[in-house]
């Protein structure tokens, strides 16, 4: 039984992939609504695929078979390939500039994926995460920047996969998990909604979105510079000391 059950989860991994596949082919079209459709249902089924392997303790039944390959393999390319290949196309980037916006999307992103140390002991995301479909989501459907700043962000966020940050890692960190749930679903509903019925725009979700944005910023900001202040060494709740 235990067999059976992992090998579901490993085929709920992979149909990521299809929906990927599903999204390219819509890209294709220029029928970005849909193309958005399936990278959310993609990022729906990344979300709850780990904790459904852990669950089933698939490590331990099927142990021949590494989801945390295929796993990555599937995120590179929802969260990454596809991204660069929207940008490119989608007029989002300057003329004469989509290969340079694309190519540091791709290049930053492997090397990230590459480097030890991607996720903390306690679970957060040390740099920026690969979440480019994200960034795509909010340049196209909220923020309507210029072209040029938009290539300026992205080299940014590129430069930001590499500053050790900690971001959040919503399906396994432990402190501020009913926060960051919390803004997590709201940005879920909020991003299913628009995308739902684009080209309609709900200004008051596009509002909504930039909270979100706000409350991960906010505790980007607090889980590495406050919290790892006071985990350090010399701060006074570790050093034992008392006035």
């Amino acid at each position: 039984m235990g067999k059976l059950v992992g090998w579901a989860v490993h085929l709920f991994t992979a149909s990521g992939l299809i929906f990927c596949f599903a999204s390219l082919l819509a890209m294709n079209e220029q029928n970005f609504r849909m193309a958005f459709v399936w990278l959310f249902v993609a990022l729906i089924v990344d979300g709850f695929d780990g904790m459904l392997a852990r669950a089933a303790d698939v490590t331990r039944h099927l142990p021949g078979i590494q989801g945390k390959i295929m796993d990555h393999l599937i995120d590179f390319i929802g969260y990454a390939f596809l991204p660069a290949y929207f940008f490119h196309i989608s007029g989002l980037l300057p003329e004469g500039y989509a290969w340079l916006g694309t190519g540091v999307i791709l290049m930053s992103s492997i090397l990230y994926y590459a480097k030890d140390g991607m996720v903390s002991e306690d679970y957060y995301f040390v740099g920026f995460p690969v979440l480019w479909n994200l960034v795509a989501f909010y340049l196209f459907f909220v923020f309507h920047l210029p072209p040029f700043t938009n290539l300026v962000l992205i080299v940014l966020l590129g430069i930001m996969h590499f500053i050790p940050l900690k971001y959040a890692y919503p399906s396994r960190m432990k402190g501020h998990r009913w926060f960051v749930w919390i803004i997590t679903l709201s940005g879920l509903t909020a991003a299913a909604v628009l995308i739902w019925t684009y080209p309609q725009e709900i200004v008051f979700l596009q509002w909504l979105l930039i909270l979100v944005l706000i409350g991960f910023t906010f505790l980007v900001v607090w889980t590495s510079f406050h919290l790892s202040r006071a985990r350090s060494p010399g701060s006074r709740s570790n050093s034992g000391s008392s006035d």
